[in-house]
């Protein structure tokens, strides 16, 4: 029952980029590369080494995007900007290439593909949406790193031109990105999911007011019910857990209306759950807590085994025989749909019943 904690994940650095993309686009000028830096040019994204490491790394474009997320790193774009820019050029040129039977780009005709592609003579099925941003993605890319190139003495332009995308004349596809349907398109999908929405506002906006008092009144029970154990601890008292509790929901005072059910709830320390629950413990938590070692601190226990847990144990009806309402979010935790291991512990029949439920909520 104890908490998994999540590793970190590795911090990439262009180190990691060594011995597989040129080494010239690795340490090229006025880049976080630059042996002359000295942090004058912030260096390439971890995010940005990361998808390249695993997406592009071996592709015939490979040194030209590093060196565009280099240069993007150093002019301070956005991270995630960045990584937007990697992926869709990328993407599309994997497709492209596939389409065109492609191997690398001195066999590929830059400005006449771009102008077929926006036309949607190639990869058919992409939307207007997607051809737009490439373009755009795309553009971007040639321009940044020849105005970045345009700064370098010429004995350097000459060595990183090999670098540089094929350049495309912006009135060649003037017109065809289509701008302003892919906006008015865009606007007009917001606008229906918005407007699905703002119909069903108030009932979301009157269920969200319930469901919070709920809570509210749920975490001032609790509350009460801890002030009383730290009463009776003060008072010397040493079995108090597990502490029972209850509260009544459904009542109306002001309209003279009684309340309808009474939760009732449990409250542990992690001494009493362990040994209240000893099969799905091991022998050294066992031990640990059942040792003289813990009765002779207990006085001074670790904070971990200060922290208390609330059991939810049961609803009744208080005055008729209608299903009791309960907590709405008690479902999550029957089907056991909450938590870090979802499915890795769970039959193919009860991975099978997760999903249909996940699906039915959409």
């Amino acid at each position: 029952m104890g908490r998994t904690r999540t590793q970190p994940r590795e911090e990439m650095t262009r180190a990691c980029l060594a011995g597989k993309v040129a080494p010239e686009v690795l340490c090229a000028p006025k880049t976080g590369g630059d042996p002359r830096s000295n942090g004058k040019w912030p260096d390439m994204y971890s995010r940005s080494i990361g998808y390249l490491m695993r997406n592009v790394v071996g592709k015939p474009w490979a040194d030209h995007l590093v060196l565009v997320a280099a240069v993007l790193s150093a002019q301070r774009y956005d991270p995630t900007s960045v990584h937007t820019c990697l992926c869709s050029v990328n993407a599309r040129l994997i497709d492209l290439f596939q389409e065109m039977q492609l191997g690398s780009l001195d066999e590929w005709d830059a400005e006449e593909c771009m102008v077929a592609y926006l036309k949607g003579e190639l990869l058919s099925t992409d939307t207007q949406i997607a051809r737009t941003r490439f373009c755009s993605h795309y553009l971007t890319c040639v321009k940044q790193v020849n105005t970045w190139l345009n700064t370098l003495p010429a004995a350097e332009k000459a060595i990183y031109q090999r670098f540089l995308f094929p350049p495309i004349h912006p009135l060649r596809v003037q017109g065809l990105t289509r701008h302003r349907q892919v906006l008015q398109h865009s606007q007009q999908i917001r606008k229906k999911e918005t407007d699905a929405v703002v119909i069903q506002f108030p009932d979301l906006r009157a269920e969200a007011h319930y469901r919070y008092n709920r809570i509210v009144r749920l975490r001032q029970a609790y509350l009460d019910a801890v002030k009383i154990i730290g009463h009776r601890q003060a008072q010397g008292e040493t079995d108090i857990f597990p502490c029972a509790f209850s509260y009544e929901e459904g009542g109306d005072p002001e309209h003279s209306l009684p309340a309808q059910e009474r939760l009732s709830f449990r409250i542990w320390n992690r001494r009493s759950f362990v040994l209240a629950h000893r099969e799905s413990y091991k022998g050294g938590t066992l031990y640990y807590y059942e040792s003289r070692y813990y009765a002779k601190h207990r006085s001074r226990p670790p904070v971990e085994e200060t922290q208390l847990l609330l059991e939810f144990v049961k609803v009744e009806r208080l005055h008729d025989d209608a299903p009791a309402e309960s907590l709405w979010f008690l479902e999550l935790f029957d089907l056991d749909v909450v938590g870090n291991h979802l499915f890795s512990r769970s039959s193919e029949e009860e991975i099978a019943a997760k999903k249909h439920w996940f699906r039915a909520w959409g």
